[in-house]
């Protein structure tokens, strides 16, 4: 695969990071460079996509919520029917 040189700065704390990483994954620092430029290209609508996780997050937590209250209410009526049986029996 061609390669293409470019020079970039980049924060010390954020050289540390990708050092340590590449070291980890045994690769070039090059290579960790190329992995994490890979990386941010193949998530551009992460925005979106986090917009979207949200969304169904919500839904989830309504849903639960809903259930939660729905079984509440069966175990409720099933104590009244358990406490008439055993009034029955008496």
């Amino acid at each position: 695969m061609a390669m293409q040189r470019i020079a970039i700065l980049v924060k010390p704390e954020q050289s540390k990071k990708l050092a340590s990483l590449a070291k980890n994954e045994g690769v070039s620092l090059g290579e960790m460079h190329r992995r994490a430029i890979d990386n941010y290209i193949a998530t551009p609508n992460q925005d979106e996509d986090f917009k979207a996780l949200n969304i169904m997050l919500d839904a989830l937590k309504k849903s639960n919520k809903e259930a939660e209250n729905a079984l509440t209410q069966a175990f409720n009526e099933l104590s009244k029917i358990v406490k008439e049986i055993h009034t029955k029996k008496e």
